[in-house]
């Protein structure tokens, strides 16, 4: 699968769901049914590629000065999966400058449920197997340089104006 086509299911998803962003899953879901089994692995692979490279402490600070520190490992991957289903020009500018969240004009619902299984799922329900796992492992760290609380502070001003309190 190209990722274009990757990034058309997104879109097509985001489209369909209009307002409501968890309904995003349920159109991807059907988007997927029509897929090959070699198509749905490979969107499954695109899909942690992109989770992968979302998950880093640059971003992670973002979203901890967004939620006012109430951030922790389910928030973040829930973060990660609302970023995907913004689409790809939403997702590559957020990525390289986290602080454009700042920009947005709601920030209410920055949280899905992950959708890592979602290819999983429909591989599983089309051929009684599971994907081949042959990727899809996270590190134990996300990439970048660590932080702690007092780290973090002072690195968003645009963020921590909206939202720290």
């Amino acid at each position: 699968m190209k990722e274009s086509r990757f990034w058309k299911i997104i879109d097509t998803a985001r489209k369909q769901a209009g307002e409501d962003i968890h309904s995003r899953e349920t159109s991807i879901i059907e988007q997927l049914t029509r897929l090959s089994e070699r198509e749905l692995t490979e969107f499954h692979y695109l899909y942690f590629l992109h989770e992968l490279r979302a998950y880093s402490w640059e971003l992670w600070g973002a979203l901890f000065i967004i939620n006012q520190g109430d951030t922790d490992d389910d928030n973040f991957q829930h973060f990660i999966s609302w970023l995907i289903s913004e689409g790809k020009a939403t997702y590559q500018k957020i990525i390289e400058n986290p602080e454009l969240l700042a920009n947005r004009e709601e920030l209410d619902e920055i949280e899905l449920t992950p959708m890592t299984h979602i290819a999983e799922d429909v591989y599983k329900e089309k051929t009684g197997d599971d994907i081949p796992a042959h990727c899809c492992h996270y590190p134990e760290e996300p990439m970048g340089e660590a932080w702690d609380e007092t780290d973090v502070i002072g690195k968003y001003p645009k963020l921590e104006k909206k939202y720290w309190s």
